[in-house]
């Protein structure tokens, strides 16, 4: 079916002339895109899903393509990009897991240069005047602002020795602080998630400071009333091993394992990734403290 809709909207788009036919088209497929994301965040099958990401990414490509305005669309790529990075690439491939969030940044920043130019423009110039803009940002700045410093932050944690990659991350840390002041709960804490990851994942001589990550961990799991599982395997991963909490760390994964299958429906995708990242962890247990 997915080869079938994509063939036809491949011919359909070559066959029509001109750029506003061409949007016209796009537009159409805005409401079957969104429902595609749905249906792949309540995938329970993870191998199923893997299998199915690499196609739809592409398909949002050529979509990009005949309308590289549409932000939906640009937002769901960058959403993508990310999603498929985290899940499926980056253990396993982390070279390919950075250019695969460089792509999901380039569609988030197009994004960003549509509905809030000021802010985007910003970007280039100093850090002082990049955060007064940043201020400017409202509420509804925050996916377009949280999924680029998604992307983002996730390309200099598997670069850390890039002088070019970290000396953008105070922009970056901006940013996620800004999304949180704005909107905490967007995308199930997930600017405080990525910080806890941030916090956790580096030496005090770095930057890193294991209470800071607590704190945002433990937010981001209230904010999800615990249901949103990646959430405890990273604070498991990234503050529970690194101070040497066994118990914690034994709590937060069992707990994960434990929790019901269905505890977030429209979270099935993540939370089976989460399971299967728990019980690994746990099997490295002993090379791990």
């Amino acid at each position: 079916m997915k080869r079938t809709l994509f063939f036809i909207l491949s011919i359909f788009l070559l066959a029509t002339n001109g750029c506003s036919i061409n949007k016209i088209a796009v537009g159409v497929m805005d409401d079957i895109l969104q429902n595609g994301v749905t249906a792949m965040s309540e995938e329970s099958d993870v191998q199923l899903a893997k299998d199915a990401f690499p196609g739809n990414l592409k398909l949002l490509e050529a979509l990009i393509k005949s309308d590289p305005e549409n932000t939906d669309v640009l937002l769901m790529a960058a959403q993508g990009y990310g999603g498929y990075a985290i899940a499926f690439v980056e253990e396993e491939d982390p070279e390919r897991a950075s250019k695969l969030y460089l792509r999901g940044k380039k569609y988030a920043l197009m994004a960003l240069q549509q509905k809030n130019k000021s802010i985007y423009q910003s970007l280039e110039k100093p850090l002082a005047d990049f955060e007064n803009e940043l201020m400017k940002a409202k509420k509804k700045d925050t996916p377009w602002l949280f999924w680029l410093a998604y992307n983002w932050i996730s390309y200099i944690n598997l670069n850390k020795t890039s002088v070019r990659a970290i000396g953008d991350l105070p922009k970056v840390l901006a940013i996620m602080e800004r999304v949180i002041e704005l909107d905490p709960g967007y995308y199930y804490g997930g600017a405080h998630l990525s910080l806890g990851a941030y916090y956790g994942s580096l030496p005090k001589m770095m930057g890193g400071d294991p209470e800071i990550a607590k704190n945002h961990f433990q937010k981001a799991m209230e904010l999800t009333d615990h249901k949103f599982l990646l959430t405890k395997v990273y604070f498991a991963q990234f503050y529970a091993r690194n101070v040497f909490d066994e118990e914690l760390f034994d709590s937060l994964l069992n707990g994960v394992i434990e929790a019901p299958d269905d505890i977030l429906p429209e979270q099935n995708l993540t939370n089976m990734i989460a399971k299967q990242r728990a019980r690994r962890l746990l099997a490295q247990k002993e090379e791990l403290f």
